[in-house]
């Protein structure tokens, strides 16, 4: 009995160190970037309450809603604090206002669950919108994106926490900005005289909200219903996103120019060298951040936007027949920026995973000829790099040397074959009789 138990609790520790370890490589290969953000407009009397802090604290810091395994906040992640509503009277550019500066690696969980419990109240309603604040819920999560754009941060996956009662301006979800405009027509001084106040730029406005869609998918994940002393219908809802990038059917050649197939050169030692030449593309839509080239437990990276040269040297006995390339790239999308795709197995395919991962194959060349025989060695010239280029200098030098020699022969052999000169006593004369 006492021996299962024993068994039982070290196959427990087991587990647990197991999970431990996944959850580590997750949060260091998988950086995040959490956005809380606050609707201004209406939720005031209920959007700090001790009910929102411990929906907070359950969507980002103790429920694994990522993949249903990790949470959405780890040490080392990113925090933004955003709040979101319009005065009917102001510009767009004032709809999402940010109250906190994105956080760096040095911002831990404790340190997030410390600001949610004492500072959050502070954050979330000290701002004054204006006298008709209008929350335009229908484009706050485009909007939001857009606010952070930050090309400094690098961030794998997004996730928007969005505090928010649902209530569209004009009743309807796509009516919302027709409603804002409706009332900068009617505006009216309090006399009763009408002001004049250009209307906003719907045409732009939607735009800009397509062109952030057409990037990235806003998932839902899940809401938290905040009834606030309400029994029957809630008060106001802390919803979870992820920002989405639309990169599942991304390959690395539409970011870097490299061969996908190699030969691989003999040198004189017998070894071989390979060569990879890299270039990035002319694409504003991508940057290259690193790319790594693994050939056995031989690792080369190139850091950075800019064209290089990879080159392995292969023992002759290696029989490697491929290079393993990974690639992280930044997402230039001009409104957000900050979102690197990773080739890590933790990150998501909408990440570009699967076409972060390459393989470049390897050939051989064949040994150079000279005549009807290989370019041995001794015969290969040390100033000269290529074998193809020595054999053909060589078998030049042989040609020459050859015709030289038959030049030579022929001149032997016309002097001492076709003209011949007798020695004088080898003469004898005789007299003929009649």
């Amino acid at each position: 009995m006492r021996k299962n138990f024993t068994s039982f609790l070290l196959l427990f520790f087991a587990l647990c160190a197991s999970l431990y370890a996944s959850s580590q490589s997750y949060s260091q290969n998988v950086r995040h970037h959490v956005i809380l953000s606050v609707d201004n407009a209406g939720c005031n009397s209920w959007n700090t309450s001790s009910e929102v802090v411990e929906a907070l604290g359950k969507a980002i810091l103790k429920e694994k809603l990522v993949d249903g395994e990790y949470p959405l906040f780890s040490d080392n992640d990113y925090l933004s604090f955003v709040g979101f509503a319009l005065d009917a009277f102001s510009e767009i550019d004032q709809f999402v206002r940010h109250k906190r500066p994105i956080y760096d690696s040095s911002f831990s969980r404790i340190m997030l669950n410390k600001y949610l419990r004492q500072d959050y109240p502070d954050s979330a309603n000290n701002v004054n919108i204006g006298k008709y604040p209008f929350s335009l819920v229908s484009i706050a999560k485009p909007y939001t994106l857009k606010a952070l754009k930050n090309s400094n941060v690098k961030v794998n996956r997004t996730f928007i926490v969005q505090v928010t009662d649902h209530h569209y301006n004009g009743g309807d979800f796509y009516d919302e900005l027709n409603s804002l405009n409706e009332k900068r027509r009617n505006a009216e001084k309090p006399d009763g005289e009408k002001i004049d106040i250009q209307s906003l730029n719907l045409e732009k406005i939607l735009k800009d909200s397509y062109n952030v869609e057409q990037n990235y998918f806003f998932r839902w994940i899940k809401t938290y219903s905040i009834m606030h002393n309400n029994k029957r219908t809630p008060k106001g809802y802390v919803e979870v996103y992820e920002a989405v990038p639309l990169q599942k059917n991304f390959t690395l050649p539409a970011a870097v120019d490299y061969p996908e197939r190699v030969t691989a050169q003999r040198l004189r030692s017998g070894d071989y060298v390979v060569k990879i030449p890299v270039r990035p593309r002319e694409n504003n839509g991508y940057e290259v951040q690193k790319i790594e080239f693994t050939l056995g437990d031989e690792v080369k990276t190139i850091q950075g936007n800019h064209s290089d040269t990879v080159v392995f040297n292969l023992a002759k006995n290696n029989s490697a027949r491929s290079i393993s390339v990974r690639a992280w790239i930044r997402l230039v999308d001009g409104f957000y920026n900050a979102t690197v795709m990773s080739p890590e197995p933790e990150a998501p395919l909408e990440l570009g995973r699967d076409g972060l991962n390459r393989t470049i194959q390897i050939e051989r060349e064949g040994n150079a000829q000279i005549l009807f025989f290989s370019l041995p060695t001794w015969l290969w010239p040390k100033f000269i790099e290529s074998q193809y280029e020595a054999a053909a200098v060589m078998t030049a030098l042989l040609i020459v040397a050859l015709v030289i020699l038959v030049i030579l022969f022929l001149i032997w052999f016309v002097r001492h074959k076709v003209f011949f000169t007798p020695d004088v006593d080898r003469f004898k004369i005789v007299r003929k009789k009649k």
